[in-house]
This record gives structure tokens, C-alpha cells and sequence, in this order.
């Protein structure tokens, strides 16, 4: 259900793979979202298949930092979803449950998130 939704956001999202992100990042698909990353041709896809290309085992790591970084800037600039999508890849899943909960409203996503 989570990847049917993953795949509609990113057909319905003008085949932007940043919009089939957080679906995708949810639920573990990271393999298929490097895909989706790399058929699309925009700078900034590059640059995310570069983060998704790097080592995020260690929760202080460099890579789990960048994301984190990104996340904060899109919660910033009130792109709630994307700010979800990246806590999570940071794994950071406290900070992805409370913007669920609190900017998007949505405790269908907070439970997949929990």
C-alpha cells in the first residue's frame, strides 16, 4: 500500500522522484529510489543520488548529519513532507513523528513512522 502510494506520487508529481521520497524512504526502498534518482536528469536529483549514494550506518555520521541539515531547511521552508523523508533517511524518527503529527496532521503517517 505504502509503495502503491510511493508510486502515485511520483507519476501524479510529474515524475519527480522527491515526491515519491518519503513514501519510498519509509518503508526502506532506498535501492529504488538511487533508480528513480538517476533516470532523472535534474541538478538537484544528482546531488540527492549523491546523499543516498553515501553510508548512513552510523547515526552520527556525515551522511545522517547532511540529512538532517535537509531536513531542517525544508521544515523551514514549510515543505513538511520532504522534511519528513529526511529525518527518517537521517533516522531520526522522533523529529519525522513530530512534524507528522504537528505541521501535517496526519497520524496514518505518524504510524508508519512509529
Amino acid at each position: 500500500l505504502v509503495e502503491k502510494a510511493g508510486k502515485n506520487a511520483f507519476v501524479l508529481g510529474r515524475r519527480d522522484p522527491l515526491q515519491a521520497f518519503m513514501w519510498y524512504i519509509i518503508i526502506g526502498k532506498v535501492p529504488v529510489l538511487k533508480l528513480l534518482f538517476e533516470t532523472d536528469h535534474r541538478e538537484s536529483s544528482k546531488r540527492l543520488l549523491n546523499l543516498l549514494k553515501q553510508d548512513f550506518s552510523d547515526p552520527k555520521g556525515p551522511a545522517n548529519k547532511a540529512a538532517q541539515r535537509l531536513a531542517c531547511n525544508f521544515l523551514s521552508n514549510h515543505k513538511y513532507s520532504n522534511a519528513v523523508a529526511f529525518f527518517c533517511l537521517a533516522k531520526d524518527f522522533g523529529s519525522a513523528a513530530q512534524v507528522a503529527q504537528k505541521e501535517l496532521g496526519d497520524l496514518s503517517l505518524l504510524m508508519l513512522i512509529a
